[in-house]
């Protein structure tokens, strides 16, 4: 066998160096093309994160933007969602006057065959003709004056059912009970009240036609709930604030400015409270199965979108001035009762009272004036808040308009 030569130290030594060098170029190599995928990976990833980056600060700029519009947009949704509510409202109204209408003609007619015979007919003639020449009597002598005074009594008290059949309460009827909402709101200006303002779920054609249409739902409830402003307004001490009577997208509304007057007294509370005494006064609404619920918000909500208000104001203002003056000459010599015969502006309960002090609407006109003024675009208009139960005029009973 051969013997391998032997090699030399220094020989050796540089074979060692070459593999070493091999073996690192190896490692070198390996771990080099390591690095390049993961750069690779990397730089993919790095691309992902960019463009989720880009994304993500695209998207903080559109939810900023929707923050700083939430306010505006709250405030549109609210006015949307308050006419909505607004707009249902008059609607149950209008579905159940008909119902309310029918309630009344039923009692009418219970009247109309109590007052049917000859004999009460005179009685009724009697009594209204009493009523017109009451003062005139003054200047007739004592024993005369007393005779007459007797005898009205005695027909008074013959005509008693015919009183108690016009004051009974009407018969509430099935119905689903229902709640209509009315929109109260204060202005302010550095803790101080600027104005007062209610919508009412009622077409500001119920204003515009007071006087030719028939005592409707929504006519009871404008009269009332003026009835209730103005009674709130004398109790603050404030009852020469000038009120006005607005068309707000087609929905009636009281607006009253008080920035130059001295309010004494908690307004809210007084307001709220005075439309609480309404609602539980208003028994036409028990008939129907509804009442009326208060929502206090905020004026901006109220305030007509800026865009529509330039259009809708000049439109507007012609229409209030047209019928202002007309409408608030009705609602204080017109005289509205609810289903007993009652004054709807008296502070009063629905319980009858005697019938034997009762006011013709001339007489009402002119105790309107002397009660309380409204200023009205410019114009006084008498507005009547009387303090007393009224019966129905007798010129008004039903047996005396089917004569």
């Amino acid at each position: 066998m051969g013997r391998k030569n032997p090699k030399s130290a220094l020989r050796i030594a540089l074979e060692d160096v070459q593999s070493w060098r091999s073996q690192e170029e190896t490692t070198l190599n390996e771990r080099l093309q390591e690095l390049k995928s993961r750069e690779k990976a990397l730089q993919d990833q790095l691309f992902e994160l960019q463009q989720e980056l880009e994304v993500n600060r695209q998207e903080q700029g559109l939810k900023q933007d929707v923050l700083l519009n939430l306010d505006a947009n709250e405030l549109r949704r609210s006015r949307q969602a308050m006419f909505k509510g607004l707009e249902h409202a008059k609607a149950l109204l209008n579905e159940r006057d008909p119902i309310y209408q029918q309630q009344l003609k039923k009692r009418e007619d219970r009247v109309v065959r109590l007052a049917s015979s000859a004999d009460i007919a005179k009685k009724v003639e009697e009594y209204e003709q009493f009523q017109k020449q009451g003062v005139e009597i003054e200047h007739l002598p004592k024993s005369y004056q007393n005779a007459i005074i007797a005898h009205h009594k005695q027909v008074h008290k013959d005509l008693k059912p015919i009183f108690n059949a016009m004051n009974n309460p009407l018969e509430p009827v099935d119905l689903p009970e229902a709640v209509l909402g009315l929109v109260v709101s204060v202005e302010e200006l550095d803790y101080q009240v600027e104005a007062l303002e209610i919508v009412l779920p009622v077409s500001f054609e119920v204003y515009t036609n007071w006087s030719t249409e028939h005592e409707s739902l929504s006519h009871k409830l404008a009269f009332r709930v003026l009835a209730a402003l103005s009674k709130g307004l004398n109790q603050l001490k404030v009852e020469d604030a000038p009120l006005h009577v607005a068309n707000l997208e087609g929905f009636l509304a009281y607006q009253v400015w008080l920035a130059d007057h001295h309010i004494q007294g908690d307004l809210r509370n007084v307001l709220s409270s005075e439309l609480e005494k309404m609602r539980k006064r208003a028994s036409e609404h028990r008939v129907v199965r509804i009442s009326v619920e208060s929502l206090w918000i905020d004026p901006e909500v109220i305030s007509p979108d800026e865009e529509n208000s330039e259009e809708n104001s000049e439109e507007n203002t012609r229409q209030d001035e047209q019928s202002s003056q007309p409408a608030a000459q009705s609602a204080a010599s017109q005289g509205l009762t609810d289903d007993h015969g009652t004054d709807i502006q008296s502070d009063v309960s629905d319980e009858s009272t005697s019938p034997i002090d009762i006011k013709t609407n001339s007489e009402i006109q002119v105790q309107a004036e002397k009660n309380k003024s409204i200023d009205i675009n410019k114009q006084k208009v008498a507005l009547e808040i009387a303090e007393e139960d009224l019966e129905p005029p007798i010129q008004n009973f039903p047996s005396q308009s089917k004569k």
